[in-house]
């Protein structure tokens, strides 16, 4: 019975999904997730005081976080729902998020925020699609290629 039990509990843990942001997702912005999690690994990372030991824990709304004692503004309203975009790429766009790439997607999809209508039919973009989450394209175009191409926070 003990077994049965156990097991219920056990699948029942691991059917709700942890809410939050992860730690290591924290310093998204400025660091990449394995410099987070090398700065967790050296005990770096201070969550409401408290050295952060593992880059799979969740941050809560008010928590505070801090890297070499310095308060890092992490933004509360990134424990959000991932977002998913329809991108009509135009003609010379590169299917990178490489900033260094001349013509790369990332600066392509944000010429377009904001602007309105474009020559190549994108509808307008709020500045809340990519202001709180960094997008990735799903896929790839050729770079003279046009086309419908999706693009995700859901990294």
């Amino acid at each position: 019975m003990g077994f049965v039990v156990g097991f219920l509990w056990l699948a029942a843990a691991l059917a709700v999904p942890p809410k939050g942001l992860r730690v290591n997702r924290a310093l998204r912005t400025t660091h990449s997730r394995r410099e987070c999690n090398r700065f967790i690994a050296e005990g770096r990372l201070l969550v409401n005081g408290i050295t952060a030991v593992n880059p799979d824990d969740r941050l809560a709304p008010g928590d505070q976080v801090q890297l070499d004692g310095e308060e890092v503004a992490w933004m509360e309203d990134e424990i959000e729902p991932h977002r998913y975009i329809k991108f009509n790429k135009p003609a010379g766009c590169v299917c990178t998020t490489d900033r260094r790439v001349p013509g790369n997607i990332n600066d392509a999809f944000e010429s377009f925020v904001g602007g309105g209508s474009s020559k190549h039919g994108n509808a307008t973009a709020t500045a809340t699609a990519t202001a709180t989450r960094r997008v990735y394209p799903i896929g790839r175009l050729d770079a003279e290629s046009t086309g419908i191409i999706l693009l995700t926070s859901d990294g």
